[in-house]
């Protein structure tokens, strides 16, 4: 794995580096000066990135579909964004989510740092989908911004590697902060009435994250977890626009989403993927998948799901065609009727 970390480079050096990297450095005030830190992979990067005030261009691939989301966080002093969808403003802690396929830049008028995260869009499992279109901006407001910061600072002045035993639940942890960020832009995703409701709904969550790969875990086991009645639970969830048991189904969905990207949804890979996402059977995984494509293109929208390859390379799979093959047949996951 590729690991520069303690970077400090002046002029020439300083710009070469980002150009090797995807951002093109247009323009700059006096001396050009960098310091960064950053560690990556071939689908994995996180990164934090000081420097004087520049024009930083960053390149989009022309032959890569978007399969990749990267996120933009600021930390100090202020980036001026210009994308597809005009300029704006980013301040410390506004997050900006880009595709790898696209172009936009990043204008500073005094020394300015930022935190970058590049991931699959599979793997970032907000809430919100139209959270991680392209050139989407956000300004975030709570907390947790502040705590994914802290986590990207602290997991760049640390001795982590690929090689690390600890590396695949490091980087899954700090997606999942991110995603978390991300989600607590949305103040409308829940309406709650109080505190103790938004509290009691954390909790849910928690559970929820713990045993959505249980495909015996249902509500009632949710219920009884957090000590409430199932009527209590669904009082709980009153105003949020949706129920437990369909953020109960999200939850799975994603996390089958997030398998996918390492798999063909062949008939075997479909049965692994279903037992690995807390679905009972390949049908239910299947039906699941198709009225997810149904919700996020819309009744009339292209009939195929796309996913990444273990290569990065978008796949198409037709998702009624594999229904209509697998109709009648027994996955070994299947329960007999």
């Amino acid at each position: 794995m590729p690991d520069d970390r303690d970077v400090h480079l002046t002029g020439p050096d300083a710009v070469d580096w980002l150009g090797k990297r995807g951002w093109h450095v247009r323009s700059y005030r006096g001396t050009f000066r960098l310091n960064a830190d950053l560690i990556w992979t071939d689908t994995f990067a996180i990164g934090r990135i000081w420097h004087t005030p520049a024009e930083i261009e960053i390149i989009g691939s022309d032959t890569e579909p978007n399969v990749r989301a990267i996120v933009v966080v600021g930390v100090s002093g202020d980036h001026q964004v210009v994308n597809d969808v005009g300029t704006h403003t980013l301040r410390p802690g506004d997050h900006v989510v880009h595709g790898n396929a696209d172009m936009f830049s990043l204008i500073t008028h005094e020394p300015a740092s930022r935190v970058v995260l590049a991931t699959l869009k599979t793997r970032l499992t907000v809430q919100n989908p139209d959270l991680l279109r392209n050139s989407t901006s956000v300004s975030v407001t709570s907390t947790i911004a502040s705590i994914f910061i802290s986590a990207a600072h602290a997991s760049l002045a640390s001795p982590i590697t690929e090689a690390s035993a600890a590396f695949p639940a490091w980087r899954r942890g700090l997606e999942n902060l991110l995603a978390a960020s991300l989600d607590s832009t949305a103040r409308d995703r829940y309406s709650f009435t109080s505190y103790a409701q938004s509290e009691e709904i954390g909790r849910a969550m928690a559970v929820i994250d713990a045993n959505a790969t249980d495909p015996s875990f249902t509500i009632r086991h949710l219920a009884t977890d957090l000590a409430m009645s199932k009527s209590r639970l669904h009082a709980v969830f009153d105003g949020t626009g949706t129920t437990p048991g369909q953020l109960l189904r999200r939850t799975r969905v994603n996390l089958a989403n997030a398998h996918l990207r390492e798999a063909r949804p062949t008939g075997a890979e479909l049965a692994r993927v279903a037992k690995l996402s807390g679905f009972g059977s390949v049908r239910s995984l299947q039906r699941a998948l198709a009225e997810q494509r149904a919700l996020e293109s819309g009744e009339h929208a292209a009939q195929t799901l796309r996913v990444p390859s273990p290569v990065d390379v978008a796949v198409t799979v037709d998702v009624d065609k594999l229904i209509d093959d697998t109709k009648g047949q027994k996955s070994g996951l299947e329960p007999q009727s």
